[in-house]
């Protein structure tokens, strides 16, 4: 095949694109979420061989970041916004599968070492995914190496809280994990993964009905 005729596969792939993007935000704006789940599914996986293509075009020698790429091509969108809303959709349907797959290609794909919280977003993503597939075990590992690469990270923990607490099960190792932070006088992290961290600590206590943790749980989020 000629580059001539690769040139021309890519835009025909960037034209399909936008028309899907373009669609599944009209059928937000008129509410209708189910149809649109089905499109955001459909453009999590038809937005990789466009990707690829600029990728290749560019003939680089590293990762390039997600911001690089949607500065090189011609498209009435923004690649950031679209992969974030992708996620967030796939998410709220429920699609496990899709957006287990979404946010592997971007931390794949992309060089994230200077944006941390798209490399969060995505590995959060990941975890939710597994979790929410019923991979518990994959899941756990996963939650584990991510911790294993900076042991004072905050992040790795509210995410795996989040994670064992939707299984609703494992309430030993749930509470452990709350009654190991509460026991800390500080956190040295972000204040928002401070904030969400007690803000998840406080529902797990809620649920467990000890009151008084969670009372305390909530006035370490507001400080």
């Amino acid at each position: 095949m000629t580059d001539d005729h690769e040139r021309s596969k890519l835009l025909d792939r960037q034209t399909a694109l936008s028309g899907l993007i373009e669609n599944v935000y009209e059928l937000m704006g008129e509410d209708k979420e189910g149809e649109a789940a089905e499109v955001w599914a459909e453009i999590a996986e038809d937005i990789w061989p466009v990707i690829d293509g600029v990728v290749t075009e560019l003939n680089l020698d590293k990762k390039p970041t997600e911001d690089k790429i949607d500065r090189s091509y011609d498209k009435p969108y923004e690649l950031n916004s679209v992969l974030a809303d992708a996620d967030v959709a796939l998410a709220y349907s429920g699609q496990n599968e899709a957006r287990l797959e979404l946010n592997r290609r971007i931390l794949d794909t992309f060089d994230t070492s200077s944006e941390r919280y798209q490399y969060f977003s995505a590995k959060q993503a990941v975890a939710e995914s597994l979790n929410g597939l019923g991979r518990y075990e994959e899941c756990d590992s996963f939650l584990k190496e991510w911790k294993q690469e900076n042991e004072s990270e905050v992040y790795p923990d509210f995410v795996r809280l989040r994670c064992l607490y939707d299984r609703k099960q494992d309430n030993d190792e749930v509470k452990a994990l709350a009654d190991a932070y509460m026991a800390k006088k500080e956190i040295d992290a972000p204040h928002e993964d401070v904030m969400m961290l007690y803000e998840m600590i406080a529902l797990i206590y809620g649920e467990l009905g000890e009151s008084e943790l969670k009372h305390e749980a909530v006035e370490r989020m507001n400080a």
